[in-house]
């Protein structure tokens, strides 16, 4: 079944993860799936909790052939929703060679608004930001990770994401 889906996904502009194995930092109250080709879905981070760190991943069994990378935004809430480059920096894209081995930064996302603890510089959802990589690298795992933002409550921050996508080479 998973081959078929595969190769039915190379008809279309589908993410090579689709469907993949989904990971975060923190459960939150928002559970969409991030891997699910619907931008309208998404997941939080949100805990009522203060966290120095956030990320979204997906994973496969096995590496693909990955030449860039998009996270979409999930949502902005009045508390937070979205990554505090002011206090982390850009949101950085790290990659997974194999199952169960280390994450390596592949490079950070540098189209992404300079974003503060309280500014989500208009974000609203669902706006894509993307890694180019020079060349395709074999992925089995992708992952965004970054400072989440606190919006109006200090005493808390988190992070959202509606799709975590990777594609090979045109």
């Amino acid at each position: 079944m998973e081959l078929w889906f595969r190769d039915a996904a190379k008809l279309n502009p589908t993410s090579l993860f689709w469907l993949g194995q989904e990971g975060y930092s923190r459960a939150g109250n928002q559970t969409g799936h991030i891997q699910d080709n619907d931008p309208t879905t998404f997941r939080v981070t949100w805990n009522e909790k203060q966290s120095p760190e956030d990320f979204f991943s997906v994973t496969l069994a096995g590496p693909v052939p990955v030449a860039r990378v998009v996270y979409r935004h999930g949502r902005t809430f009045h508390d937070g929703g979205w990554f505090d480059v002011a206090r982390g920096g850009k949101p950085k894209i790290e990659g997974l060679r194999k199952a169960g081995g280390p994450w390596e930064l592949l490079g950070e996302l540098t189209n992404y608004p300079d974003t503060t603890a309280a500014d989500p510089k208009n974000l609203r959802g669902g706006e894509a930001f993307e890694l180019r990589l020079p060349s395709a690298v074999a992925l089995a795992g992708i992952r965004v990770r970054g400072v989440g933002a606190s919006g109006d409550n200090p005493q808390q921050n988190f992070t959202s994401c509606a799709e975590l996508e990777a594609y090979g080479a045109p």
